[in-house]
């Protein structure tokens, strides 16, 4: 008779990363560990490098934080990221250090455009613009775009990198 699993299954594939970042030296302050479930979804490579850990030390070793360089599809984000809580999903892979250099290099036929360009207008839902239009015939068909993460597209109109000119980023 067959198995038959019941319940929600995973993608995952991999160790936590407290799995991990325990068994190594100076809880692996310098490695990079790389998330299985991105660089399967993704073309482009993506990585952490690990550079402070702070283990809450519990009875599992499953709680802590940990502040990273996050590379994502090939864009290394600007700011250090801290993770804490996904650290415990069993989808990171350790990079061996052998191979670190090769893995972080990379290629200029891997690395699509990831800078995308994005309005800086959008155009009003029917019914705002309607409600606008009973006050004030000659109101406006767009209201400005906000967006988040500006770190890896461009806003028309803006100067480069867009988070740093307008300050508009929504929390």
């Amino acid at each position: 008779m067959p198995r038959v699993f019941i319940g929600r299954t995973h993608d995952l594939y991999g160790k936590s990363l407290w799995e991990l970042l325990c068994n190594l030296k100076d809880f692996g302050v310098g490695r990079v560990v790389k998330r299985t479930k991105f660089n399967q979804r993704y073309p482009e490579r993506s990585w952490y490098r690990i550079i402070n850990v702070q283990p809450e030390m519990d009875e599992e070793n499953r709680c802590g934080s940990v502040t990273v360089r996050r590379v994502f599809r090939g864009v290394e984000t600007p700011r250090d990221v801290t993770l804490s809580r996904t650290t415990a999903l069993t989808d990171y892979q350790l990079v061996p250090r052998h191979e670190e250099a090769q893995f972080c290099q990379l290629s200029p036929e891997r690395v699509t455009e990831a800078v995308r360009t994005l309005p800086a207008a959008l155009p009003k839902p029917p019914l705002l613009l309607a409600l606008e239009r009973l006050e004030d015939a000659n109101a406006s068909a767009e209201m400005p775009a906000v967006y988040r993460n500006q770190w890896n597209y461009n806003v028309q109109g803006r100067t480069e990198g867009g988070a740093a000119s307008s300050g508009s980023a929504a929390s």
